[in-house]
């Protein structure tokens, strides 16, 4: 990436979105998240991090070292604690995905995670009041990702074929959604993320 000095970013060098790419994601085609294949959703040198500032400002999570070589060389090289912790994470389910559709503004206060199998083609992204938006994720073959080091420590991991991701601002609207899909043999799980970044919380 150019550089690893503590604290300094003008000297890193790799690509990503642009203030105005952002802005025509977040705020003209309303996308449920962004993503990168490199360290960051801003450019190496951003010194401002305007793209942070403009998806989270609207509440659209940044995805980032997706599948990035960086990423998988730490996978491929635990550090000694993960040597030692990872044999205790036992019945995991962890997919590598790519994004099919997505839909609304961002993360609420509640989300859904629904891991299921299709039948008859994808679900329509759920929408309405007390949902702030939708993401379909459908998770890529076995053979597209090689098993690294991390994972043979693991023991492997169980695969989710897809998953929808429901977020919104009102619990029972997630759950009637939810269930609407009418998914058989989804597993289901709700969660309400703990920390959240507001418009107040960036610099002005």
């Amino acid at each position: 990436m150019g550089d690893d000095t503590p604290g300094q970013t003008t000297k890193l060098h790799f690509p990503s979105y642009s203030a105005e790419s952002a802005r025509l994601l977040v705020q003209e085609r309303k996308v449920g998240a962004i993503g990168a294949d490199v360290a960051s959703i801003d450019y190496g040198p951003s010194t401002d991090f305007i793209v942070h500032q403009i998806a989270m400002g609207a509440n659209v999570p940044g995805l980032e070292n997706l599948t990035s070589g960086a990423y998988v060389e730490r996978l491929n090289n635990p550090s000694p604690w993960s040597q030692r912790m990872m044999p205790h994470h036992r019945d995991m389910v962890r997919s590598l995905c790519s994004v099919r559709a997505s839909s609304g503004g961002g993360l609420g206060g509640v989300l859904a995670t629904i891991r299921f199998s299709p039948q008859g083609g994808a679900p329509a992204l759920p929408s309405g009041r007390g949902l702030t938006g939708a993401v379909l994720l459908e998770s890529l073959a076995a053979d597209k990702m090689p098993q690294t080091a991390e994972q043979k420590i693991r023991g492997g991991a169980a695969r989710a074929e897809s998953i929808l991701l429901v977020c919104g601002y009102d619990g029972e609207a997630v759950t009637a959604a939810t269930k609407a899909l009418g998914l058989a043999g989804a597993v289901v799980g709700y969660y309400r993320p703990a920390f959240s970044l507001t418009p107040r919380d960036l610099p002005q």
